[in-house]
């Protein structure tokens, strides 16, 4: 009966850290080019279970499908869209301003830390 309790107790400690690493947010290393041609070297944190995304420490709320991970930010009065696609690790942004929208203002591409090659 105590080897039934201890396997039901290890069970229940692996299921809890289980969860907890699905809960965590993932940290994603991206680089890209903005249309000025300037370099873009930033880290993302992303919640996908609290469906939200922290960049430069601001937080943002994401809106999520099985492609993409969409997002709106502001700098200096100016509005971004930014959309990471969940499958290829591609960054786009689009920048609008003034009710004009500027596609194609950032591409980049964001990978995990497990990526990097040295």
């Amino acid at each position: 009966m105590n080897k039934k309790i201890l396997q039901f107790s290890f069970l229940a400690v692996a299921l809890l850290f289980g969860q907890a690493s699905w809960s965590a947010a993932s940290k994603l290393y991206c680089q890209g080019v903005y249309e000025s041609g300037e370099l873009l070297q930033i880290v993302i944190d992303i919640d996908i279970q609290n469906k939200q995304i922290i960049t430069a420490n601001k937080v943002s709320p994401i809106a999520l499908d099985d492609f993409n991970v969409i997002w709106v930010s502001e700098a200096n009065g100016v509005q971004f869209e930014s959309i990471l696609n969940r499958w290829t690790g591609e960054l786009s942004a689009t920048m609008i301003q003034n009710n004009q929208a500027n596609p194609n203002f950032l591409r980049g591409l964001c990978e995990t830390i497990d990526k990097r090659k040295f």
